[in-house]
């Protein structure tokens, strides 16, 4: 049952801890490894793969979990290339690593800085948070984080007045060599309605619905 489990813990952030259930695990059993795992951590979100966790889905619901993001398609890619593609000549790409970029990261990126919440975080070998410039300004963003053979990544991001130049398509490029460089063969992500003809042109197929649940308190 441990590899149906991802557990996301943040580096020098709070006690906190995400998990993504890719497997019907039992609820008791989910809390249990966070808990020999991550000491002291509160549970702050479940994210599970809706065709292979029904069971895991109807525990959350009678706990009183709460739906919280819009459902997103999971997709992998089983190969990562060996080589990716140039950026557009317009858009540099750099790795967060220091407090400023990593600001720059958080201006363009929607979410809450919850798994990288300080540079120490960022410069962890088996994270990759990345910015993309265009003409000194932060325009775009990708995040991954490696899980052995397995990357996830996650908030490929464009500023909405740039979007349609190629930018996430270099974001997920720039984020899949990172993932290369971390050893890992195979990626995972989510994909909104908007990203998924993207992924799909870079050769990710769709696997299932992801649905992300948080505590009712």
């Amino acid at each position: 049952m441990e590899e149906d489990l991802i557990l996301l813990a943040p580096v020098g952030g709070p006690t906190r801890c995400d998990a993504i259930a890719l497997g019907d695990v039992p609820i008791g059993y989910l809390r249990d490894l966070i808990a020999a795992r991550v000491p002291d951590a509160t549970i702050a979100s479940v994210e599970l793969l809706v065709e292979r966790a029904p069971a895991l889905e109807r525990a959350l619901l009678g706990d009183g979990w709460r739906l919280a993001e819009t459902e997103e398609q999971a997709m992998v890619l089983l190969d990562i290339p060996a080589e990716s593609p140039p950026p557009p000549s317009e858009l540099t790409v750099r790795r967060a690593m220091d407090e400023v970029s990593l600001a720059d990261f958080w201006a363009v990126e929607e979410a809450r800085p919850r798994h990288v919440p300080s540079a120490a975080a960022a410069r962890d070998p088996e994270i990759a948070v990345l910015v993309g410039y265009c003409g000194g300004r932060p325009v775009a963003t990708g995040r991954v984080s490696g899980h052995g053979s397995v990357a996830d990544l996650m908030g490929i991001q464009t500023l909405p007045d740039l979007r349609g130049r190629g930018f996430g398509t270099a974001m997920t490029w720039a984020a899949l060599a990172a993932a290369r460089a971390m050893g890992c063969g195979a990626a995972v992500l989510a994909a909104t309605a908007m990203g998924r003809p993207l992924y799909s042109r870079l050769g990710f197929h769709a696997i299932g619905t992801l649905r992300t649940y948080v505590p009712s308190a």
